[in-house]
């Protein structure tokens, strides 16, 4: 990451109190989250949107101080960052931390607001990274108490894959300072001056820990409490704020005369180039500077081979290759350099992506956006890219970006990429290569083996062998010569599938707890491409809202992930990812909080673009389908064996195209880290009508009399009431959810227009707000 965290998927929270009833007042805190909410939202320091980086000054109750923080939880995704400044109290029975509130009273627990509720909150964030600081007496007690139930030990502990860093004030038994006369806290005084002027001869962007150890020597040189500091996975090399006071060093790269500024050292080189972080100050954009390097832009044969590369570069235009935004020259060592901007990508490398063979169809999923990006580039006659892990990057999209090419005296051939990418699969997929899953469709093994050997002519070729449904690959007899041999049996790549089409999907969804059930533990979505249903369960001894926390959290993991503009394949993908995420962030919060134990939930969903769908489904819950008068059960029957190998059953006209997961009977997502999930691909049609629901529903009604209901000619509210109705009336001992969608022709007699709806929730979903 060339700069701080990306402003537009980050958030920050400041709390402050400084006005007591029954305590000292601290006028200095008024003005730390003022003064500080201007830092944080300058683009000189990190660019936070005014509504991303919220203040609450003087909140009357906890509650208060909580709804901004568990806004920003549920809306973070790159970094969370949260600050408390006030009084901080100790919990006289444990020992604990507290933080004061405008009533608070020494020893009255229901008076502040305490810090294992914020720690609470914090654990379902799905932020990559939280940032909590205390300005507050006694804040080290946060740091390490003995019970890990009362420290942030447990916040800490329990991110595997996210990490945690906080910053205390002051230690366990040591009270903060705010000096008489000065306008800010002590501690929130030096960090303010840091942002302000910046580190002299420092980096252009100042990690965490550095920033920690400069606030450190400062309070230290002034006899002021020192902070106290836990990071856990590594966040504090984290670079979070802009230097102000940087300035490149005298014999550093300059681009005298352009709208590109050099912000610091490279970041990488290889035998050709250096890249370089830089900024567009037109655009106030972050860029990348590849330049090329003196002593080989001497040899004007090379300097050539190179300029004419980058032109090339130039003209291609596709998703998985990192944008060409300018070229130009640049002298040094008195040689003229040319130099090309590229855009600066988010998200990490290849390398950094956690366990990937435990995801062998993510795996060959990325392998072929890289062959897509490969043929398109072959077919403008640019070879030679770099495809290491180290050097491909993944971006918050979950897509994988191209970002470099070399051109050395010897540049690599088509057929060298092509090999270069059986190298990154099998370093990805590891040694040997996994059995072939049943999401990847050919024999992985040997597609991988035969690329390691040149054994495919072009990229297509190899897509080709991943795609194709056989999983036979063509055996090569004899030696194979290095430029690899060409399948010609290999039926064209189809096209891209359209992501709209003159139909709309209309929604409705309905969710009751139930006569017998207190609790609806049902969560539902219902949108203009997504309907989802999530029927959350809980363990025997488990608090009384692991259920819904289950069934909420899977359908707002799906709400984030398909956000976009997708294919058929990539909506597979996010799935997938979804799924596992979802499972992931469970597992968390039982480590978090033991009294969720046991919790899970199903899901079942269905993603329309254009003229297609993509069907998801863990768990007992249920996905119809009613076309010409006939209603068909996309989903397996929970008591009946599971699904065959081709697909699911049970749907006619044959156009499904079946890729199942692990066929283990009636699967949920139970974060245990073993989710099983199944997919399929879909036909859709005008006139199809669509019904996801909760085993509440199906237990009450007949799929006879769910016929009955959906080939009535009514619109998707008036169906799902009627089905809630008739569900409560055939017993309703359960909850009852169901989301109905009907395909409407926009050039009917309804005259349906093919705009935007807003989706609606319910269930556990809408009433925790978790999207």
């Amino acid at each position: 990451m060339s700069g701080p965290p990306w402003p537009e998927r980050s958030r920050a929270v400041l709390i402050g109190v400084s006005e007591y009833d029954h305590l000292e007042a601290l006028p200095g805190v008024k003005a730390n989250v003022q003064d500080l909410a201007a830092e944080l939202r300058d683009p000189a320091v990190w660019g936070l949107a005014a509504e991303h980086c919220t203040v609450t000054c003087d909140p009357a109750t906890s509650t208060q101080a909580l709804v901004p923080l568990r806004a920003a939880v549920r809306e973070a995704r790159d970094t969370l960052l949260v600050y408390y400044s006030g009084h901080g109290l100790i919990d006289p029975d444990r020992g604990g931390l507290w933080l004061g509130l405008p009533g608070s009273r020494t020893g009255e627990d229901d008076t502040v607001l305490l810090y294992d509720s914020v720690r609470r909150a914090l654990l379902r964030s799905r932020a990559e990274r939280t940032i909590v600081v205390l300005d507050c007496c006694y804040g080290g007690r946060a740091l390490g108490m003995m019970s890990a139930a009362e420290s942030t030990t447990a916040l800490a502990d329990s991110a595997e894959i996210k990490g945690t860093y906080l910053i205390a004030a002051a230690g366990e038994s040591v009270r903060a300072l705010a000096p008489p006369g000065e306008r800010n806290t002590a501690f929130t005084g030096e960090l303010l001056t840091l942002l302000r002027g910046g580190v002299p001869d420092g980096p252009t962007v100042i990690r965490l820990d550095e920033l920690t150890d400069l606030l450190t020597t400062a309070l230290r040189s002034r006899s002021r409490p020192e902070p106290q500091t836990r990071d856990r996975n590594g966040v504090g090399k984290l670079r979070m704020f802009r230097n102000r006071a940087y300035s490149p060093p005298a014999d550093g790269i300059r681009l005298p005369g352009t709208r590109y500024e050099v912000t610091g050292p490279a970041e990488r080189s290889d035998g050709e180039a250096e890249n370089i972080p830089g900024r567009d100050t037109l655009f106030d954009r972050p860029v990348t500077i590849r330049v090329m390097r003196p002593d080989l832009a001497a040899d004007p044969a090379m300097r050539e081979r190179f300029v004419d590369r980058m032109r090339a570069r130039a003209r291609l235009n596709h998703p998985s290759l990192a944008v060409v935004l300018d070229w130009g020259e640049v002298k040094q060592s008195r040689v003229s350099c040319p130099y090309f901007i590229t855009e600066s990508l988010g998200g990490g490398t290849l390398a950094e992506w956690t366990q990937p063979h435990s995801y062998p169809y993510l795996v060959v999923r990325t392998a072929l956006e890289v062959l897509e990006a490969l043929e398109h580039a072959h077919r403008e006659g640019v070879s030679g890219w770099y495809l290491s892990t180290d050097r491909l990057r993944l971006t918050t999209t979950g897509h994988v970006k191209i970002v470099d090419h070399y051109g050395g005296p010897s540049p690599a051939s088509p057929t060298d990429d092509v090999a270069a990418v059986g190298e990154l699969l099998h370093s990805l997929l590891g040694s040997p290569v996994p059995a072939t899953p049943a999401t990847v469709p050919g024999d992985l093994a040997a597609v991988v083996a035969r690329a390691r050997r040149h054994g495919y002519a072009t990229a297509a070729d190899m897509s080709h062998a991943l795609e194709r449904p056989t999983g036979r690959v063509v055996p090569v007899p004899g030696p194979r010569p290095r430029q690899g041999i060409h399948v010609p049996a290999t039926p064209a790549p189809r096209p891209p599938e359209p992501l709209s089409f003159r139909e709309v999907l209309r929604s409705a969804v309905g969710s009751h707890p139930g006569r017998n059930r207190h609790r609806n533990e049902d969560s539902a979505y219902a949108g203009p491409r997504l309907l989802a249903v999530a029927d959350g369960r809980r363990g025997e001894a488990a608090a009384a809202e692991a259920g819904q926390v289950a069934s909420a959290e899977v359908i707002a993991e799906l709400d984030h992930e398909l956000r976009r503009g997708l294919t058929r394949e990539s909506v597979i993908s996010a799935f997938i990812i979804a799924a596992k995420r979802a499972d992931r962030n469970l597992a968390e919060m039982i480590a978090a909080d033991p009294a969720l134990g046991g919790m899970a939930t199903t899901v079942t969903a269905l993603y329309r673009f254009g003229p297609h769908a993509v069907l998801l489904h863990s768990g007992g819950s249920t996905a119809f389908r009613m076309r010409d008068g006939r209603l068909s059960q996309l989903t397996p029957d929970p008591t009946e064996p599971p699904w065959p190998a081709g697909g699911i059953p049970a749907a006619p006209q044959g156009d499904q195209e079946g890729i199942p997961g692990d066929r283990r009977r009636t699967p949920l997502l139970c974060g245990i880290g073993d989710a099983r999930v199944y997919t399929a691909s879909l036909a859709v049609r005008s006139g199809d009508r669509y019904l996801l629901c909760t085993s509440g529903l199906t237990g009450a009604l007949s799929q006879r009399r769910i016929r009955e209901l959906l080939a009535k000619s009514e619109g998707a509210e008036t169906t799902v009431r009627m089905l809630m109705e008739a569900a409560l009336t055939g017993g309703g001992h359960d909850n009852i959810t169901c989301v109905v969608g009907d395909v409407l022709s926009a050039d009917g007699p309804d005259g349906a227009e093919d705009t935007e709806t807003p989706p609606v929730t319910a269930g556990a979903v809408a009433d925790t707000r978790r999207l």
